[in-house]
């Protein structure tokens, strides 16, 4: 097996951090290890086949032309069971985990071997420019895969409508946010929109929002310097503190006080 790599993290731009690597293998018999990694990946095979067996019970197959994308919290072995091995790029990289790339685990027939090797040159060049070159690159097959993902999903368009009204919710779940004002940025009706949610984020928008609230209370109780409970009642419009503690305890299982005793260094 040869292997090359090289460690380079100054992608430092949302949603991506850096790469942790980009590289090829070359391999001459059957093999099998263990993906366990703390970031993502693309494998692309260009020769042979490349099985991956995850932990959540799924076993993939890619051949030829095929991507396997395995985000950080995907777990798997990978091998190839063929006697002469097989040929795969790979590209591993940082990414804020919020950020949905919208990229199945297995993209059949992607052909991105051009943009894998542009991308494996531009990240080993001298070339003063190579930065931007990699980074329009990347993206490119970025594009390319999600594209492909997009395609063969009938309700792509829903997905990224209930996104933007999520994103609006997260931006904005300092203030009273209503109904209608969801309804106005994904373009749904109040029952429609509903039904989304529930099937996008297993939860109603009312309780998206209320959840939303308590992660942001959560991380304002650990503030410094402290916020007081009526604080944060207020800059998160609940209606009373009696409430907010109220729900608080409810879905956390601590009140707004016992939360910061038990999590505050």
């Amino acid at each position: 097996m040869t292997t090359q790599l090289k460690n380079q993290d100054f992608f430092e731009s949302y949603p991506f951090y850096g790469f942790k690597s980009i590289g090829s293998y070359n391999n001459t018999e059957a093999w099998e290890w263990r993906s366990d990694c703390a970031y993502a990946c693309f494998y692309l095979v260009t020769r042979g086949e490349l099985y991956a067996r995850l932990d959540d019970g799924r076993e993939l197959t890619a051949r030829e032309g095929d991507v396997l994308f395995l985000r950080s919290c995907d777990k798997a072995v990978l091998g190839s069971r063929e006697p002469e091995g097989n040929c795969h790029d790979f590209i591993s990289f940082y990414y804020d985990e919020s950020f949905d790339l919208e990229i199945a685990t297995l993209v059949r027939g992607a052909d991105a071997k051009k943009l894998s090797s542009d991308i494996y040159e531009a990240h080993h060049s001298a070339y003063p420019l190579a930065r931007l070159r990699l980074y329009t690159y990347f993206m490119k097959l970025v594009y390319q895969l999600a594209s492909k993902t997009l395609k063969g999903t009938r309700d792509y368009s829903a997905v990224y409508q209930i996104q933007s009204a999520a994103e609006y919710i997260n931006l904005n779940c300092q203030k009273t946010i209503k109904e209608e004002d969801l309804c106005r940025v994904s373009g749904y009706s109040p029952a429609h929109l509903r039904r989304l949610f529930i099937k996008y984020y297993a939860r109603s928008p009312r309780d998206y929002i209320l959840d939303r609230k308590i992660e942001m209370a959560k991380e304002m109780l650990l503030d410094k310097p402290p916020k007081s409970v009526q604080e944060i009642a207020v800059s998160l419009d609940f209606c009373s503190p009696s409430y907010f503690c109220k729900l608080f305890k409810q879905r956390v299982g601590l009140t707004p006080l016992e939360y910061k005793d038990k999590f505050d260094a």
